[in-house]
C-alpha cells in the first residue's frame, strides 16, 4: 500500500514537472515572438530583440535547464547561466556602444568563482591529488581572476600605470590574510586550539598594521601607526582606538586558546603514559 502511494506521488511529481517545463517553453516562445514582431514593426530591423533573446536564454538556464539534466546538474546549470549572462552583457555592450564588457565579464566571473566554485568542485570528477586541495584551487582561481579584473578595470579607465604600483600591492596586502588563513586552517597539522590561536593572533596583528600599510602604498607616505588614545574619541583617534581594541581582543583570545591547547595536550600525553 505504501509502495503504491509512493509511486503515485512520483508519477504526480513527474507530471507536474512536465507541465511546468511545457508552460515555461510556451512563455519563452510568446515573449520572443512578441518582441520579434514589435522590434521589426517599430524599427524595421532587429536591435533590442537580441537583448530580450539573451535575457530569456539566461532565464532558461536557471528555470528550465536543470529539468533536462541528469548528471552534474549544478555544475552544468551554473556554467550555462554564466555563459548566457556574459552573452547578455556582451549584447548590451554592443547595443549601447560601451567598452565596459570585459570589466563586467571579469567581475561576474570573479563573483561566480567566489560564491559557487567551492560548491561545484566537490561534484566534479577531479583527480585524487587535486581533490584533496579544493580550497587551494578555489583561492588560486579567485586570486588569478582578481588580478585579471584589476588589469581590465584599470585599462578601461586609462590608469594602467597604477596596476603594478598601487593595484597589485593593495591586492597582495589583502590576499595575504586569505592565504595565511588557508595555510594555517587547511595544511597546518596541529591541535585545532593552536590553529585557532594562530588565526586569532594573525588577525589581530593584520588588523593593527593593514591600514598603515595601505596608507603607504596608496598615498606614498612614510609608514606610521594610526594614532591611538583611549581618552580621545574624535575623528583622528576613532579608527586607531577601534583597531587597537580589536587587536587586544584577538591577542587575548589567542592566548586563551593557546593555554587551552597546552592543557589538552598535556592531559592527553599524561593519559597515554
Amino acid at each position: 500500500m505504501e509502495q503504491k502511494k509512493l509511486e503515485k506521488q512520483a508519477a504526480s511529481y513527474q507530471k507536474m514537472v512536465h507541465v511546468y517545463s511545457i508552460t515555461m517553453l510556451v512563455v519563452y516562445g510568446i515573449a520572443l515572438i512578441s518582441c520579434f514582431i514589435t522590434n521589426l514593426a517599430v524599427e524595421h530591423r532587429l536591435s533590442w530583440f537580441f537583448i530580450v533573446l539573451s535575457g530569456i536564454l539566461t532565464a532558461f538556464t536557471l528555470l528550465s535547464l536543470p529539468l533536462y539534466l541528469q548528471k552534474y546538474r549544478a555544475a552544468i546549470t551554473l556554467a550555462s547561466f554564466w555563459i548566457s549572462l556574459l552573452l547578455l552583457l556582451f549584447i548590451c555592450a554592443v547595443y549601447t556602444g560601451g567598452g565596459w564588457f570585459f570589466v563586467a565579464m571579469w567581475s561576474v566571473t570573479l563573483g561566480f568563482s567566489v560564491v559557487f566554485l567551492p560548491f561545484i568542485l566537490p561534484s566534479l570528477p577531479l583527480p585524487g591529488s587535486l581533490y584533496q586541495h579544493k580550497a587551494l584551487l578555489c583561492i588560486t582561481a579567485d586570486t588569478i581572476l582578481l588580478f585579471i579584473l584589476l588589469a581590465s578595470a584599470l585599462h578601461f579607465t586609462g590608469n594602467m600605470g597604477a596596476y603594478f604600483t598601487v593595484a597589485c600591492p593593495v591586492a597582495l596586502a589583502g590576499l595575504l590574510y586569505v592565504w595565511v588563513l588557508l595555510a594555517v586552517i587547511r595544511y597546518l597539522k596541529i591541535h585545532p586550539y593552536f590553529r585557532t590561536a594562530m588565526v586569532l593572533g594573525f588577525s589581530g596583528i593584520y588588523t593593527l598594521f593593514i591600514n598603515s600599510i595601505l596608507h603607504v602604498i596608496i598615498d606614498r607616505v612614510p609608514f606610521q601607526m594610526q594614532p591611538c588614545d583611549f581618552r580621545i574619541w574624535n575623528g583622528d583617534y576613532i579608527n586607531g582606538n577601534t583597531t587597537m581594541i580589536l587587536f587586544l581582543i584577538c591577542i587575548l583570545l589567542a592566548a586563551a586558546f593557546t593555554v587551552g591547547g597546552i592543557i589538552i595536550t598535556v592531559k592527553k600525553r599524561s593519559a597515554e603514559s
